[in-house]
């Protein structure tokens, strides 16, 4: 695995955690819409059968979300160091605004007030230092 690719992983895993976030948001949405239908026939409880599903597949995915957080902690803590150890300014301020703060690349040109194009140019050279450094 490359020194990008690793780093790219990062924010690979927080989409990830956004995603079973918004899935959790909505099974809760669904959650409060279930009705039960009223019948003098004897019926399975389907509404409280839908509602227990919901609650249950919450639980679960909380429970991803909390081990997904820790490793997201722990990889953003390793990846920190290794940024940290970069000897150039400029390059260490590049990877810590893409790969910590998850910036895109007209951001990061915006705010190290760069053209974009020279931003691509810095972290070919930011990502030689870093492996240098980490590998």
């Amino acid at each position: 695995m490359t020194t990008k690719e690793y780093l790219n992983k990062l924010r690979t895993l927080d989409k990830q955690i956004d995603s079973k976030l918004e899935q959790i948001d909505r099974l809760r949405s669904l959650s409060e819409r279930v009705t039960t239908t009223l019948s003098f026939t004897p019926k399975g409880a389907g509404g409280a059968n839908r509602t227990e599903y919901c609650i249950e597949r919450i639980w679960q995915l909380e429970k991803e979300v909390t081990e997904d957080i820790d490793r997201l902690v722990d990889m953003k803590s390793g990846i920190r160091g290794a940024i940290e150890r970069v000897e150039n300014d400029k390059h260490r301020m590049l990877l810590e605004y893409r790969y910590l703060c998850g910036d895109t690349w007209e951001r990061i040109a915006e705010k190290m007030e760069i053209e974009v194009r020279w931003v691509y140019e810095l972290h070919g050279r930011a990502l030689q230092e870093i492996c240098i450094r980490a590998c």
